[in-house]
């Protein structure tokens, strides 16, 4: 899986070390067959726009720590001139059961003002916190829940799904 800025972010001043809190999926001392634990890396490109990658960590924590990793002689050299950051790589990130932690409603189209309005009251009406966010473009928005534990993905939409569906007819 790759998590990936808007555009690439331009680094105008030489760099030697990559700094980043991530949130970790487990507990090292316990392992948990059914959550493997990620590797995660940032990823680069140097002034000529070769790429490249910058392991930071293999995570074995579920709480948030501090990552810092020194480039290699090698990639301090590629980015003497700057570079640019080109988001993150996280692997090992299936579990052996499909589960969320979030589920994130899309809404765009001509009545995406009407059908968010109508989740986001569902959502009200079950008791459940939701944040609506605009998106970029201006036209149409995400609604985001974040559960408090993972759950089957089966399960995540299906309250909302039977409720919303009369509700919003077929758009």
């Amino acid at each position: 899986m790759r998590v990936l800025p808007p555009a690439p972010i331009r680094i105008d001043k030489p760099f030697d070390a990559v700094t980043c809190r991530i949130y970790g999926n487990n507990w090292g001392y316990a392992p948990n067959a059914a959550t493997p634990p990620v590797d995660v890396a940032a990823n680069f490109a140097d002034t000529d726009g070769a790429q490249f990658r910058v392991p930071l960590a293999q995570v074995h924590w579920e709480e948030w720590f501090l990552c810092h990793r020194r480039l290699s002689p090698d990639e301090i050299k590629r980015v003497a001139h700057g570079g640019a950051f080109k988001g993150f790589t996280v692997r090992n990130g299936h579990n052996q059961e499909d589960r969320r932690i979030f589920l994130a409603a899309d809404f765009d189209k001509a009545h995406w003002r009407e059908d968010a309005g109508a989740f986001l009251e569902t959502c009200r009406a079950m008791n459940v916190l939701a944040a609506l966010e605009r998106s970029r473009s201006g036209n149409g928005g995400h609604i985001w829940l974040f559960f408090e534990q993972a759950i089957p993905a089966a399960f995540a939409a299906l309250p909302f799904s039977k409720r919303l569906a009369p509700r919003l007819g077929v758009r």
